[in-house]
């Protein structure tokens, strides 16, 4: 089996960032936080990845102490 490349993982974000962005905001700041709490960086690429306006709908949605750290985490 062919070990993934950055392209092949630049593929599965943008196909999850369409996921989440045809979800209602809601849904999507739960699962969102579910992941985060397995893999941050994860979060953090799909989120850097997504349309401002539709993020800013999501972000709202989140827990504010998620949200903190995941803005932080996509600053640095």
């Amino acid at each position: 089996e062919a070990t993934p490349t950055a392209n092949d993982n630049k593929e599965k974000i943008a196909n999850m960032v369409k996921i989440y962005e045809s979800m209602e905001p809601a849904n999507a700041a739960g699962i969102l936080e579910d992941v985060g709490e397995l893999n941050i960086s994860l979060v953090v690429e799909i989120c850097k990845s997504m349309k401002a306006a539709k993020f800013s709908e999501i972000l709202q949605e989140m827990d504010t102490s998620f949200a903190a750290i995941l803005c932080e985490r996509m600053a640095s």
